[in-house]
């Protein structure tokens, strides 16, 4: 991720990118990387003009781990298929529907109008 900032300043303004990397340009960027597992990282991007005033901006950057769903088993392949007319270990299919008249569709079964 690239965060990126512009600070309108006078000469003798100071910029610091608190925690780190500390002091830096009035306009630039940095790359941050990301990590894969959850965590939070607070940036605070500070300003000190000619006469010692500070202003202060603070952002919460959060990554969230996100888990893929777990594959199925073949024990869970087995009870999905219970009850269905398939064979054991077959995936449960739906049988097409069949029209009411092999002749005309019947608006249900029309397709859709542009």
């Amino acid at each position: 991720m690239t965060i990126s900032w512009q600070v309108e300043g006078a000469e003798g303004t100071k910029v610091e990118l608190l925690p780190a990397p500390g002091e830096v340009k009035l306009k630039d960027e940095l790359r941050f990387p990301l990590g894969k597992s959850s965590s939070s990282e607070t940036l605070t991007l500070k300003v000190t003009n000619r006469s010692g005033e500070q202003v202060e901006k603070t952002v919460v950057i959060q990554t969230v781990e996100v888990k893929s769903p777990p594959r199925p088993t073949s024990a869970n392949a087995e009870k999905s298929t219970e009850g269905t007319s398939g064979s054991p270990g077959s995936p449960a299919t739906t049988p097409p529907p069949t029209p009411s008249d092999p002749t005309r569709l019947s608006p249900i079964e029309l397709p859709p109008r542009p």
